[in-house]
């Protein structure tokens, strides 16, 4: 499964975070 987020650093950039999970 592979999901997909987004976060907001402390410099108040927004960084796209792809996780890959393997079952």
């Amino acid at each position: 499964m592979t999901s997909t987020f987004t976060i907001t650093t402390e410099q108040g950039r927004i960084d796209k975070v792809i996780t890959a999970h393997e079952t």
